[in-house]
């Protein structure tokens, strides 16, 4: 079963598919009938996967199914249960509020995440959502001085614990803070990059060490790998309904394609690891980690219901630096297309189809830059002369 959250200007869009015949949704079981055959499980699920996609807006939907694959974006589409009429009940939809409405089911005024940083008048300084001077990295030091103490309020992850104490619990991110926050207070454990080491890592707030198979995944420097390759266009440029020209210094014109160079410092005499996150191959490794994870831990096969939260980081990196119009992002929703299709495949294969719930979600959506306003506002400005 998968559930979808998209927001687009206060909007949400949530679907909900189940990997099997079965069916069993949470709320809107009658409207999931009412679109097409149905059965209900009488089992609860074995695990459950919250991915949550960062500034994907819900016209994306809309704007990019053509060059949609069949089992990633689609499914949901033709085989989900949508609530249109859905909305986060507060004005500043950012990354941190969004990710703790989503885990804990209830608005900003009452979780306590009102934004990603704010004023602290206790210490005359700003500080962030996820900030606790007290939390040390695995090595004692203060690197990641990150923890959910602020978050007011228990998460999904939390009351499934309090109810089975046998959940178990993870999520994992690019970032600190949003692997933290999607996590909440009882996670057995959350997982982020250091892109100083090019390896995931997380803190003692949660571990004294890293478990075997994650340094074992480490070693073998995957990440190494996909910041080799070029970011070129997954599909022909002229399947792209990008009209927007590139970042000069982003990537070149070739023909039909665009390459997209990497952004590597070439001074520094080794992999530039945080450039990694600036390509959507940061979710391919992401999703390699994640299936590491699962596999490891024994997820979804044994007694209770676990649950893992995924955060996927290349539609907010490729819109915050590109713009929303951009060929840029359009590709790299076509590889969250392509990501969530092999993270379905990989789910269904190892755990099984009746064994699974998957949540979708964004944190909110994204707007125009500025240089998109203006190029529009010169392409319309003949119109608005000729106007009486």
């Amino acid at each position: 079963m998968l559930v979808f959250v998209v927001d687009y200007l206060n909007t949400l869009c949530h679907m909900f598919w189940r990997l099997a015949l079965p069916l069993c949704v949470a709320g809107g079981g009658l409207q999931a009938a009412a679109q097409s055959k149905r059965y209900f499980a009488h089992q609860p699920p074995k695990l459950v996967v919250q991915i949550v996609v960062g500034h994907m807006r819900a016209d994306y939907l809309q704007r990019f199914k053509n060059n949609f694959t069949t089992k990633g974006f689609r499914v949901f589409i033709n085989e989900g249960t949508v609530f249109s009429n859905a909305g986060y009940g507060y004005a500043l939809t950012q990354t941190m509020p969004g990710l703790a409405t989503i885990a804990a089911g209830c608005s900003p005024a009452q979780h306590g995440i009102t934004a990603d940083n704010w004023y602290d008048r206790n210490s005359d300084k700003v500080t962030s959502a996820c900030r606790d001077p007290e939390a040390r990295d695995l090595e004692g030091g203060s690197r990641f001085p990150f923890s959910p103490r602020q978050l007011m309020a228990t998460t999904f992850g939390d009351e499934m614990k309090l109810a089975a104490p046998d959940t178990r619990v993870f999520s994992v991110a690019m970032h600190p803070e949003a692997a933290i926050m999607a996590g909440g207070h009882t996670a057995d454990a959350a997982f982020w990059w250091d892109a100083d080491r090019g390896a995931f890592t997380s803190n003692q707030y949660y571990m004294p060490k890293l478990p075997e198979w994650a340094n074992e995944f480490n070693a073998k420097k995957f990440a190494a790998s996909y910041l080799a390759r070029p970011w070129n266009t997954l599909y022909p440029y002229r399947r792209y309904t990008a009209k927007a020209e590139p970042k000069t210094l982003a990537f070149q014109h070739k023909g039909d394609t665009y390459l997209m160079l990497r952004e590597q410092s070439a001074s520094q005499g080794k992999p530039d690891y945080a450039a990694l996150c600036a390509t959507p191959y940061a979710d391919n490794l992401l999703k390699d980690f994640v299936n590491t994870l699962i596999v490891s831990e024994n997820l979804g096969r044994e007694a209770g219901t676990d649950i893992v939260m995924v955060y996927l980081n290349a539609c907010k990196e490729a819109g915050g630096r590109y713009g929303i119009l951009s060929v840029e992002l359009e590709d790299a929703v076509y590889r969250t297309d392509e990501n969530i299709k092999q993270f379905i495949s990989f789910l269904q294969d190892h755990i099984g189809k009746e064994q699974v719930l998957v949540v979708l979600a964004s944190d909110h959506g994204a707007g125009y830059s500025q240089k998109e306003l203006s190029a529009t506002a010169s392409l319309t400005a003949p119109l608005r002369a000729a106007a009486p």
